[in-house]
């Protein structure tokens, strides 16, 4: 069974958003939960399929903080994703956000200090990139940038 955590709470480099993101016998893991490091209990949020809009399934993604919001960016779900994924904690719900605009691509790293996020390397398809970009996931897209 393939596992990917992908969001991370910075705050004493604590894991608090634990996503077991991957496929397991064909099907791919949509739970999705917090956890409280000074009780050490895990509290299961909704689904990562739960609404119907949601399409934030998938693997071979990576995950990220920014401001107290959590990311999911890129992976792979029936083909190689660019999509980016924001989560509220305050209100337990999933965004679409404007997506990577680089190469779609699964199993790239990504890495954040809490206000700047990175996402590098990874593979779309048998091409194995070597690029790498600043996220700005507040900002609209726009195609002449």
């Amino acid at each position: 069974m393939e596992k990917n955590v992908v969001l991370e709470q910075h705050l004493l480099l604590t894991i608090k958003y634990i996503s077991e993101q991957g496929v397991s016998n064909g099907l791919y893991k949509t739970d999705f939960w917090v956890f409280d490091p000074t009780t050490e209990v895990f509290t299961s949020l909704l689904d990562l399929d739960e609404e119907d809009d949601y399409n934030v399934v998938r693997s071979n993604a990576v995950g990220f903080t920014i401001d107290g919001l959590g990311y999911i960016v890129s992976g792979y779900n029936g083909g190689v994703l660019n999509s980016t994924w924001e989560y509220d904690p305050a209100k337990d719900d999933w965004e679409d956000i404007t997506g990577l605009e680089g190469y779609s691509r699964q199993d790239a790293i990504a890495f954040s200090n809490g206000n700047r996020a990175f996402v590098l390397l990874g593979r779309s398809g048998s091409l194995y990139l070597d690029d790498n970009y600043e996220l700005f996931p507040q900002e609209d897209y726009d195609d002449e940038d």
